[in-house]
């Protein structure tokens, strides 16, 4: 309580220094807020490395902004995944992400979500980027990412061979196959 309430002092000296749309781009949220933040931590270059990894949003939340069963399926989407992309749309798109922090505010460390980062697409709204508070450091991490693109490469590599292999025994089918033909 006492760390929310200085949080919430030095939001108030912040707010009579700040012009209104200064203050509407902010992000005051996140000092309101006991979500662990991450992307501090994260360089651009990783951070770029983990929107291209979280290639479209896996949740969307609309003009209603934010529920529980968002935040539920949030939290599975999380456990399946390294990093989840959440689209957040409609005319409220910051109260709707607030909302959606509010409600993953809980005290079990276990269910507890790391905004990593956001940023606005093209399309409009705002993409939020969310992962276990376990996993970010893990995420932020330039090795993570090198061991992901060596993965990722041996298995295209391997996928090559499969191929190669598979094409070449569907040939000796072809041909056992018309050397039948020939004999009957």
């Amino acid at each position: 309580r006492d760390r929310r309430r200085a949080m919430l002092a030095i939001v108030a000296c912040a707010a009579a220094f700040t012009t209104p749309r200064a203050l509407r781009n902010a992000p005051i949220a996140a000092a309101l807020r006991s979500v662990p933040t991450a992307a501090a931590a994260c360089s651009e270059e990783v951070l770029e490395q983990l929107w291209a990894s979280a290639r479209r949003p896996l949740l969307r939340i609309g003009k209603a902004g934010a529920a529980q069963s968002h935040a539920n399926g949030l939290l599975d989407l999380c456990s399946s995944h390294p990093a989840v992309s959440v689209r957040l749309t409609g005319p409220s798109t910051q109260a709707s992400l607030d909302g959606l922090l509010e409600i993953l505010d809980v005290p079990d460390e276990s269910q507890r979500l790391t905004l990593l980062a956001t940023r606005k697409p093209r399309k409009g709204g705002v993409e939020a980027l969310f992962s276990q508070v376990g996993r970010s450091e893990e995420l932020c991490s330039v090795e993570y990412h090198e061991a992901q693109a060596t993965a990722a490469a041996l298995a295209a590599e391997n996928e090559a061979a499969d191929a190669i292999t598979y094409r070449e025994a569907r040939e000796a089918r072809a041909v056992r196959q018309g050397g039948r033909l020939d004999k009957a």
